[in-house]
């Protein structure tokens, strides 16, 4: 997926939560990175320490928690 596509769908996210303007998207946009996971892949492995917040534009993530 395109990032540009990926950062439209991540904007009609928050714009469902809050109002934000274009200078103010313009302005976080820049601190925003997008990343692929290929299939199989992980966005955090155990023991490592998560430093950033995912939002998963398509497709799908399953999650596992051990106790």
């Amino acid at each position: 997926m395109e990032s540009e596509v990926a950062f439209q769908k991540l904007k009609s996210f928050i714009d469902q939560l809050i109002r934000v303007t274009d200078e103010e998207w313009a302005v976080h946009k820049t601190l925003l990175r997008h990343e692929q996971v290929e299939r199989g892949g992980f966005l955090l492995r155990p023991g490592q320490v998560c430093e950033r917040v995912s939002f998963v534009a398509g497709g799908l993530v399953r999650s596992y928690k051990t106790i």
